[in-house]
């Protein structure tokens, strides 16, 4: 009995052992990985939960068996009683079920593993299968996407039948790449594989008209097209694509201007670019800012496009040297301030031979100089003073107000736009600087004779010109002559001793005869001179022979005319004595 009774013990605690072991697992939220390779069988060997081992604990003796360890090892886990055991009912089997807890990993064993591999080779084969597709729709959408961008931006088409777009806007087939895409055995579709060819043959197909004309257009459209692609990475090949055509569509454009025998067009005497540089920007025609930026980009590789430019805007300086204020003159002034925009074309059209061509007259500075014609616009020109001012005595004097009135707005306004380009001129760079500093002393050391007591017009520059350059250098210098005159000891009084760009020579001195005055100036000061002594030079001298000499004109002006009237009211009381005169003439004569 001592024996059964110790391997009863024996068992008893193997078993709560093993209770105690689930326990801890079970509160550790780990469970055995494999529960029923545990040691024991029956119930506890089978079950890993608390409500099992207390339905074994409250079985009555007879029927407990081998297993009256588990209802030993119910009172040492301290577990609430079952309250079925009280009441002396016995649980159906089965009704309490058991509960496995599992890793994470313990569902993918390696019978399960089999048993799925064929289910996920199918499904990665299905994702295989589909971003495949996925890809190849792609593509394909990318294709028709370039077809159709490309037709709408350069206006071409692969199909004879169709000679305009959904908006109405004509189209230009181009039968050649057509024949290419067909003898190639591929889809008629555009690419820029072939845009270079389709560019070409589209620009050829009107007779007479500048392809310029039409590549414009094609540039503005390209532009806003890669505008509205700013936000997309540049290995997008949609990207890659906007900006292959826009690069194309500039270098045809430039072959327009330089090499226009590629189109099947004659070479003009004319520049190509002049007339589009009149044109709004805005406009299909005009040259946008976009163009020109672009085009002083690549001035770096081919100068042949910077060098288009600037006999452009030498071709418009000419056109305006015959005009006036009455003509329309504002599209050439906006055009010029256009280009000025870019320091590289301000520089290049100082090199101009005509920016300051050597000995130059003054009556020719207007007509002969690149800045001439721009200066040259003003009120005071003759047809313009007869256009407004015709009749004054007959004119009403509110007539004579108004257009006293239009003429000061516009000059003003013409002046501000002479400003802006001298401006650009100082600031672009050294170079254009003293460019402009000498043509500015060219307009005031060639009009000596505009101080003369007799002054002959027709050889010294007009006074509508002078009166401009005079503005303009007063505004140039408003920075350093305010109220305060703060800046003027930034004025240099040795500046004419300093190889001044103002000659006074030849000037009349009060204070010392010539030959005190050459001995004076033979020194030469060291040093160079500032840009403000410079400007403030120049305007006192501009002052002298525009401004003054204008004024003393006005004045002279003013006598003769009384002169003239004067006489007219002699000649108007003596009309009877020349009527009766002529009138006895005849009667005289016969008595001879």
């Amino acid at each position: 009995m001592s024996e059964t009774q110790s391997d009863a013990d024996k068992i008893r605690s193997k078993r709560l052992a093993k209770l105690q072991s689930q326990a801890s697992v079970r509160s550790n939220g780990v469970a055995n990985p494999n529960p029923e390779d545990a040691s024991g069988s029956g119930p506890i060997g089978e079950s890993s939960s608390g409500p099992q081992a207390l339905s074994e604990a409250s079985r009555p003796p007879e029927q407990a068996g081998n297993v009256s360890g588990a209802a030993t090892a119910a009172p040492r886990l301290s577990t609430p009683p079952n309250p079925f055991a009280e009441l002396h009912i016995k649980p159906a089997d089965g009704a309490l079920s058991k509960i496995r807890i599992r890793s994470s990993d313990a569902g993918l064993g390696a019978s399960a593993s089999d048993q799925n591999a064929p289910v996920k080779a199918a499904r990665l084969q299905g994702v295989i299968g589909s971003s495949t597709s996925v890809r190849s729709a792609s593509s394909a959408s990318t294709d028709a996407w370039e077809d159709r961008v490309l037709r709408t931006i350069f206006r071409i088409t692969l199909d004879p039948e169709q000679d305009q777009d959904g908006q109405g806007h004509p189209l230009r087939f181009v039968p050649g790449v057509r024949a290419e895409l067909e003898e190639q055995g591929e889809p008629l579709r555009l690419s820029v594989a072939v845009l270079e060819q389709a560019i070409l043959e589209a620009g050829s197909q009107e007779a007479g008209a500048p392809p310029l004309d039409y590549l414009l257009a094609c540039w503005k459209r390209v532009s806003r097209q890669f505008r509205g692609m700013r936000n997309e990475g540049p290995e997008e090949p949609r990207y890659r694509i906007v900006r292959e055509a826009r690069r194309l569509c500039m270098s045809y454009a430039i072959f327009a201007v330089t090499m226009p025998e590629m189109f099947g067009a004659e070479a003009s005497t004319v520049n190509p670019l002049a007339p589009h540089l009149l044109v709004d920007p805005d406009d299909d025609r005009g040259v946008c800012h976009e163009f020109l930026s672009e085009a002083v980009k690549r001035s770096d590789e081919d100068e042949s496009i910077k060098e288009a430019l600037v006999n452009a805007a030498d071709e418009l300086s000419r056109q305006l040297a015959e005009m006036t204020m009455n003509d329309n003159y504002k599209p050439f002034v906006l055009a010029l301030r256009n280009l000025m925009l870019y320091p590289p074309l301000v520089d290049a059209i100082t090199s101009l031979p005509s920016f300051l061509p050597a000995n130059t007259p003054a009556q020719n500075i207007e007509k002969k100089t690149f800045l001439g014609p721009f200066f040259q616009i003003s009120p005071l020109q003759g047809e313009v003073t007869v256009n407004y001012f015709s009749s004054p005595k007959a004119r009403d004097r509110g007539y004579i107000i108004n257009s006293q009135k239009a003429l000061r707005m516009t000059v003003q306004a013409h002046q501000t736009d002479l400003l802006d380009i001298a401006n650009h001129f100082i600031r672009a760079s050294k170079k254009s600087r003293d460019a402009m500093l000498d043509w500015f002393a060219l307009t005031v050391n060639a009009n000596h004779k505009r101080r003369a007591l007799q002054v002959d017009n027709a050889a010294v520059t007009s006074d509508g010109c002078m009166i401009n350059v005079t503005v303009v250098l007063d505004q140039l210098c408003e920075p350093f002559m305010d109220a305060t005159f703060s800046k003027i000891d930034r004025i240099d009084v040795d500046y004419l001793r300093r190889q001044p760009r103002v000659d006074i020579k030849e000037e009349t001195k009060l204070n010392a005869d010539q030959q005190a005055s050459d001995h004076f100036y033979a020194t030469t000061a060291a040093g160079q001179s500032n840009f403000i002594s410079e400007i403030f030079f120049l305007t006192l001298a501009a002052h002298h022979y525009g401004t003054e000499a204008t004024i003393t004109k006005l004045d002279q002006l003013e006598k003769d005319l009384r002169h003239l009237e004067k006489q007219t009211s002699q000649f108007e009381a003596e009309r009877s004595n020349w009527e009766n005169a002529r009138r006895d003439g005849p009667i005289a004569g016969e008595h001879c």
